[in-house]
């Protein structure tokens, strides 16, 4: 069998992307939100300009996703627009990643790119209203530029590093642990000369994203205090390593495990540099992303691994080059297995039952209009109904009026449910009903000893 030509190459890889940008859509225009992007929805769709600049209110959010998602929500609200800046910014790292790949010397470009897109955690954020695949974008770019200036070092492109990498920071300000790790391994200070024109352009953005960290830093450490059990909480145990393996790709151990293999099939396979480089960069930001996490006391939050990818993934992305010490069909056999297990995972996502906010939503505004009183067992949580059906903010409970009262349970309530029963138990009402929506539960509850004329839910 004759191999495919260069040009055969890029066509394969073109078809390929583009059945990779029409399943994204789909996910973008059918996907139900989650709690996470509803909260980062409720900073960006009916908020004034000068409230983004007074800085965020979620714990690591930066600027520039909040403004590019403002623009598209203020021309028109729809899931779609909502989700356009991540969407963008996903497909248009695909093809910067390929890039990096070209540039980093590997002959399996569109091989390494496409598993990099199939990864689950790539496809989800370039799905979801959320600021990651723009910061994936922003460091991807920087990486690039590291690259570039290695090569070929000129003043021009260490001044565009300066503005990739501010940028990034702009989109999450954990972009830059990557960064600074690729900057002191592809410097080599000692034999490089240049070394400036990498590690300046990273120290001058930390300078650049300051007035950011000044305005923003005070409700940072406020939300992240409130999703922390305690202030001695670590993401540091014997079990980190596995939860790493396990949640990097999103996409379990299987696809942990192999990218781990390829890694390390690429760094010990010959005595070249680039791999060794790579993974190294990859591992140093990986390390400082849960440093940080660490001295923030937050939980392990495999989300702001995504941007220590780009590098492993190219690391791994040696092991299909031939090599003297190992075969090469077992860095083939693995990179399938990596695609298999990722495009596996992401079947299983989309047809495992998902958040519905808005479905349930509208059942609550048609129980609200019947005159019913609406509670939720999550304190606050009424306001994430809400945004699907604003009505819902103007609820008012008159306690001593109502002859039913409704508690909406969703997926995150879990821990006040019982409490909020109990509560109400207490206040003399008792459960008569209950209907479920998707993962959402609505409680009917009367008051004791009301049998009432409207029958009960069951």
């Amino acid at each position: 069998m004759r191999p495919f030509t260069p040009t055969q190459l890029n066509r394969i890889y073109l078809g390929c992307f583009g059945a990779y940008l029409l399943s994204a859509f789909l996910f973008v225009q059918y996907k139900p939100f989650w709690l996470d992007e509803i909260i980062q929805l409720l900073h960006t769709r009916d908020v004034a300009f000068s409230r983004m600049l007074a800085g965020s209110r979620n714990p690591g959010a930066s600027f520039l996703p909040d403004f590019f998602q403002w623009l598209l929500v203020k021309v028109h609200y729809s899931r779609a627009m909502a989700r356009g800046p991540a969407f963008l910014f996903g497909a248009a790292s695909i093809c910067l990643f390929s890039k990096l790949v070209r540039m980093a010397g590997l002959s399996s470009e569109f091989a390494v790119a496409a598993a990099f897109a199939l990864l689950p955690i790539v496809l989800r954020y370039t799905t979801e209203a959320r600021p990651y695949s723009q910061g994936l974008f922003f460091t991807i770019a920087a990486l690039v530029l590291l690259v570039a200036i290695e090569q070929a070092p000129t003043i021009p492109r260490s001044a565009y590093l300066f503005l990739a990498t501010t940028a990034a920071m702009y989109s999450h300000p954990f972009t830059i642990f990557p960064i600074i790790a690729a900057a002191f391994v592809f410097s080599t200070p000692f034999r490089n000369a240049n070394w400036r024109l990498l590690l300046l352009p990273v120290l001058g953005a930390c300078v650049a994203f300051a007035p950011w960290w000044a305005t923003a830093v005070t409700t940072w450490n406020g939300a992240v205090a409130g999703s922390v059990s305690s202030a001695s909480s670590t993401v540091f145990d014997w079990k980190t390593p596995f939860r790493v393996l396990h949640e990097i790709t999103e996409g379990g151990y299987v696809t942990g495990v192999c990218l781990l293999l390829l890694m390390l099939i690429s760094v010990f396979s010959s005595d070249a540099q680039k791999p060794r480089r790579f993974a190294a960069s990859g591992f140093g930001g990986l390390i400082l992303i849960l440093l940080i996490e660490d001295r923030l006391h937050y939980y392990f939050a495999a989300r702001h691994l995504v941007f220590s990818l780009p590098l492993l993934v190219v690391a791994a992305g040696f092991a299909l080059e031939p090599a003297p010490k190992f075969s090469r069909a077992i860095g083939l056999t693995l990179w399938a297995i990596l695609v298999t297990g990722s495009v596996t995972s992401i079947i299983i996502g989309a047809l495992r039952p998902r958040e519905n906010w808005d479905a349930a939503a509208a059942k609550l505004a048609l129980l609200a209009r019947q005159g019913d009183c609406i509670v939720t067992a999550g304190n606050g949580h009424l306001r994430y109904y809400a945004f699907f059906e604003p009505e819902l903010n103007k609820v008012s409970c008159q306690w001593q009026a109502v002859t039913r009262i409704e508690l909406a349970v969703d997926p995150y309530d879990a821990g006040e449910k019982l409490a909020a029963i109990s509560d109400l138990t207490a206040k003399g009402w008792r459960q008569s009903g209950e209907e479920e929506t998707g993962k959402f539960q609505v409680i009917e509850f009367r008051r004791q000893g009301d049998r009432g004329n409207t029958p009960t839910r069951s």
